[in-house]
């Protein structure tokens, strides 16, 4: 079993965003079935930033993202929103049309629409 404290992050390309806040993980292909390593080195990252992006994961369907969430700890629903139809805490967060008049930013369909599985990383 991997030591939490010191992970083994060398297959990982860990970018900070800012000083302070959030980092780019890049090197993996998120999934529900990782090696326990590579999941300690991600929750190291989270617990080190705070805030992690995982770019083109779009071959993440609802059920293979709530078993990579469940690899950092249990899923717990949003209180008040309810969760996608046939999942256990997938949220849909869609932006709406007006949005990208009032802020000028012009979005694809795709990227309106993305997945959040909210789940504990600090274990």
């Amino acid at each position: 079993m991997p030591n939490s404290s010191r992970p083994t992050d060398a297959a990982l390309d860990i970018r900070s965003i800012t000083p302070a806040i959030g980092a780019e993980i890049h090197g993996v292909r998120l999934s529900g079935d990782l090696p326990a390593e590579m999941v300690t080195a991600i929750r190291h990252a989270v617990l080190c930033h705070r805030v992690v992006f995982f770019r083109g994961q779009g071959h993440l369907d609802e059920a293979e993202h709530q078993a990579f969430a469940r690899l950092l700890g249990p899923l717990v629903p949003h209180p008040t929103v309810p969760s996608l139809v046939g999942t256990e805490a997938v949220l849909d967060i869609s932006m709406p049309r007006t949005a990208e008049r009032a802020t000028g930013i012009r979005t694809s369909p795709s990227s309106r629409r993305s997945r959040c599985s909210p789940s504990c990383a600090a274990s």
